[in-house]
């Protein structure tokens, strides 16, 4: 009777398996497209003719972006997947992520056999019972064993090695010879090797930068071996609170004639940049703060020489991530000095779009890049003016030699804030004699050409209800995130 039984689901399965077959491609592709990914995989191991059709359309698509965590594992699993004849060669955008091991939380818990746990009212201690210290001991020692993972692939160059041989593969294999978008950001182990956060979460800065560091050299290592070409290069200009120093920028000048072909083709730039990290330990001798100045001083030359190694780039958008707060006129000038430094030896004549945050400019930097290169399309956030005057700079974008079609101002910096005289309504009410307009303005076509009038505060904030004070610290919290210090 089981036999029997056997037979006839077997002859059920095949006339089911022809009447699906029977089934016009088209009707068919439809239905393949509302399952999910797993389910596909498992219906092309049913026939090859179900392989043949899941490979179109739908189920390509789960190809075109790739996550690659900077481990030796999810590297080798890369190459394999870009191999020849692979659907991972299919890939449009990757994501590099560097991996940041801060084990100071866990570390914390099994001297102190305490936690903290963050609640609604605040944060409680508590005791931690045996097995749980067993269980933190256990993730501190595979977090530990993945800090020596990282250390031992960027040492020996392993890592290197990987990621330009899966380069080469996507620009033999691929459709398009080519990467269309590359992206570069960071994630932080806190709680063991397996739960990865963000930076925003929190972790030490420390690491945090070396790991952005680390993942910015044998990404750019890799495209100098492998020549891949790309049009769209995002160097953590996505994430918050991480950023890559600048002088790392300053150390490709050691293979930046190896690099430049790999950055020919770049239309479209975001970066995120932070100053040298510093650590505070009270007053600051002389010959540590000539060596400071000695540094940016070394280090101003670096993003213009960056910029120079794409000659198509239409697209700018560069970040700064402040990691202390300036302790010297000097030390501020030459802050604002890094943006410009040798820029007016680079070309960027095709440059239409660009977007500048959190940098400490002067007038003079700021008018001559803008007079130097053909922007239609400019947006300023969080810029300190920390030498001369916006209103230069406000009467040259909104004159007809600028062209300009796009202008979007927020949160201008010039000893004070700057609030725009515009119709817009302010979301933070000064109590001011005149009618104070907005820190935010945006303008597009013919009314760029208006002139930007402009000026400070008196008195406070109007409103002091618990919402609105809740509001100002949570975007105080968000800026801090973005552009810093962490």
């Amino acid at each position: 009777m089981l036999w029997v039984t056997e037979a006839i689901i077997d002859r059920f399965i095949s006339l089911m398996s022809a009447a699906i077959q029977s089934v016009p491609p088209e009707v068919l592709g439809r239905c393949i497209e509302h399952l999910a990914f797993r389910d596909i995989c498992n219906l092309r191991l049913s026939c090859r003719k179900f392989a043949a059709w899941c490979a179109q359309g739908t189920f390509k698509s789960h190809f075109l972006s790739k996550h690659v965590h900077m481990t030796k594992e999810n590297l080798e699993s890369f190459v394999e997947q870009t191999g020849p004849g692979r659907l991972g060669c299919l890939v449009e955008h990757v994501t590099l992520t560097g991996v940041a091991v801060d084990t100071q939380l866990l570390g914390e818990i099994l001297q102190t056999k305490t936690r903290w746990v963050t609640k609604s009212h605040g944060s409680v201690q508590y005791h931690c019972t045996p097995a749980k210290l067993l269980k933190v001991e256990a993730d501190l020692k595979g977090l530990k064993a993945l800090q020596t993972e990282q250390a031992y692939l960027r040492d020996n160059g392993e890592s290197v090695a990987l990621l330009a041989e899966a380069f080469r593969n996507i620009a033999s294999n691929g459709k398009l010879g080519l990467l269309p978008h590359l992206t570069l950001d960071v994630a932080v182990y806190l709680q063991n090797a397996e739960t990865r956060q963000l930076p925003a979460a929190g972790g030490d800065w420390g690491r945090i930068s070396q790991a952005a560091a680390d993942c910015f050299h044998m990404t750019m290592s890799s495209l100098a071996k492998s020549k891949l070409l790309s049009t769209r290069l995002d160097i953590f200009g996505s994430a918050s609170r991480c950023s890559l120093g600048c002088g790392e920028l300053y150390q490709l000048g050691s293979y930046d004639s190896l690099l430049a072909p790999a950055m020919s083709g770049i239309k479209s730039l975001s970066l995120s940049l932070s100053n040298r990290h510093l650590v505070d330990s009270g007053e600051q001798s002389d010959d540590e703060e000539i060596e400071v100045i000695s540094s940016i001083k070394s280090d101003s030359s670096a993003l213009p020489d960056f910029l120079a190694l794409m000659p198509q780039l239409k697209d700018l958008n560069l970040h700064w991530f402040t990691t202390y707060q300036p302790r010297t006129r000097e030390e501020v000038l030459f802050n604002s000095g890094r943006f410009h430094g040798r820029s007016e030896h680079v070309r960027l004549t095709v440059l239409t779009k660009c977007s500048l945050r959190g940098i400490f400019l002067s007038e003079r930097g700021l008018l001559a890049f803008l007079q130097r290169v053909p922007v239609t399309r400019l947006m300023l956030e969080e810029i300190h003016m920390v030498e001369g005057s916006f209103t230069p700079v406000f009467e040259y974008c909104t004159s007809e030699e600028a062209k300009m079609e796009y202008l979007w101002l927020n949160y201008l910096w010039q000893d004070r804030c700057l609030y725009f005289h515009d119709s817009t309504q302010v979301k933070f009410p000064h109590s001011a004699g005149w009618d104070i307009g907005p820190q935010t303005l945006e303008r597009r076509g013919n009314e760029v050409r208006r002139p930007i009038r402009y000026g400070y505060p008196t008195g406070r904030t109007k409103g002091s209800s618990s919402p609105e004070v809740r509001e100002v610290h949570r975007l105080q919290k968000l800026r801090r995130l973005e552009y810093g210090p962490p």
